[in-house]
């Protein structure tokens, strides 16, 4: 995932980024330790926000929310999607156009598209 992210950042393609030397690319690594970027580090900002307005306008401690609990996981309901398949249609008997046609609509959810 790192090497896609990392694409996306420079704007090259994953072959270009595989085709860095080993210390340009574990300085990258390094870099994005200290300071990560990307949907999922965006997404925890907003989720600090929300959570902070959350405690601010909620007195009840046991109503307290964390940033996690306004957080997507989207690998996760990939997973459970995933898992509902029923078990003699599995992903890689399906075609193209059924695996298409299966994953758009869950896509678009996630991603809240119209």
């Amino acid at each position: 995932m790192f090497e896609m992210r990392l694409g996306l950042a420079l704007g090259k393609t994953r072959s270009e980024i595989r085709a860095l030397p080993a210390p340009e690319y574990h300085d990258w690594q390094l870099f994005y330790e200290l300071e990560p970027w990307g949907w999922a580090n965006t997404e925890f900002q907003v989720a600090e926000i929300m959570a902070l307005v959350w405690r601010g306008q909620i007195n009840k401690k046991k109503d307290l929310k964390q940033p996690k609990d306004f957080m997507r996981d989207p690998v996760g309901e990939i997973m459970k999607q995933t898992q509902q398949i029923d078990l003699k249609k599995k992903l890689a008997d399906m075609s193209p156009e059924e695996r298409r046609n299966y994953w758009l609509p869950i896509v678009k959810r996630d991603m809240r598209v119209e």
